[in-house]
């Protein structure tokens, strides 16, 4: 008779042989085996060779599936033992053991479902779920979703953490996005008069960052100016540095004479920019060329993660 594991719930660490949990530690001699993983990856070894000089395989990184197993007259299997891959995300597996004189029966299809302690499984294919924190301990390759509350949320993103970069690679999700519009006619919006970085009255458009690590910020605004080839600069503060040229973009009233009623002009920007804490506030600031009014709208900021660091 073959011998098989039930499902079983992985622990963090390598059961103790002979003591149960997710293993069969016999230490008899079989032919082949397979066995189903399922939630969340898992490192396992197997025992093979004959008994009394049977040794222990390399360790093996299992994701979610079914895994056949053979052995030889040489060096049949033993015994195999398993743990999770992550901590404190346990996997569930179930298998079996056959002797050589046994009939071999095993899923003819990949198992890749969501299944429960108790056994029930789901429909369908689960992915990882949202989450308010980054693993403690990720898995190259690992996926994971966080956001910023699961009832409200202003942002899902879907990371995978790169271990040769000790970082979470951004593959999708949403941009966080402030803006403020003000009106658009000449004396409208708010007013700024000043050849140094300032706040507008209105402060903004500002996001703060909810994690360390790489952003792309695409920001720009609108402004309407009277007085001709002068420019109007916005440039993001990043944290407690001040604004800076490097991080601006400038809009330059450039028309012939003096118009009854200025036009409105416009400047965008993207560029990339770190955050070295999370909680760090990126903020739009203005300045002129001159000491001149500068009516503000239309502003806004757009930042997206590259990266995230933990």
């Amino acid at each position: 008779m073959p011998v098989s594991l039930p499902n079983t719930t992985v622990a963090d660490s390598y059961p103790s042989a002979g003591g149960g949990g997710a293993q069969i530690s016999g230490r008899d001699i079989f032919a082949s085996g397979w066995f189903t993983v399922a939630n969340a990856a898992v490192l396992a070894e197997y025992l093979y060779g004959l008994q009394g000089f049977d040794i222990a395989s390399p360790e093996m990184f299992l994701a979610p599936g079914t895994y056949p197993l053979a052995g030889n007259e040489q060096n049949p299997l033993n015994g195999i033992r398993f743990r999770n891959a992550v901590a404190g995300s346990p996997a569930q597996v179930w298998g079996a053991f056959f002797y050589k004189t046994d009939p071999v029966l095993s899923s003819s299809a990949e198992f890749t479902s969501q299944i429960s302690p108790s056994g029930s499984v789901s429909t369908g294919v689960l992915g990882p779920t949202p989450s308010l924190t980054l693993p403690a301990n990720p898995a190259d390759s690992q996926l994971t979703i966080l956001t910023d509350s699961l009832a409200t949320p202003s942002y899902f993103w879907l990371l995978q953490w790169n271990a040769a970069s000790n970082q979470w690679r951004f593959i999708g999700g949403d941009s966080l996005i402030s803006e403020v519009m003000g009106a658009g006619g000449y004396g409208a919006g708010d007013t700024v008069n000043s050849t140094v970085y300032v706040d507008a009255a209105t402060v903004g458009p500002s996001i703060t960052i909810p994690q360390k690590g790489t952003y792309e910020a695409l920001f720009g605004f609108q402004v309407n100016k009277n007085v001709t080839d002068v420019g109007s600069l916005a440039a993001i503060k990043f944290g407690a540095a001040g604004a800076s040229d490097n991080d601006a973009t400038v809009a330059v009233a450039n028309f012939n004479g003096s118009p009854a009623t200025p036009n409105g002009y416009s400047a965008s920007r993207k560029l990339t920019h770190s955050a070295s804490a999370i909680g760090e506030i990126w903020k739009i600031q203005y300045r002129g060329t001159s000491a001149n009014d500068m009516h503000l709208y239309a502003r806004y900021l757009s930042v997206t993660p590259k990266f995230i660091t933990p």
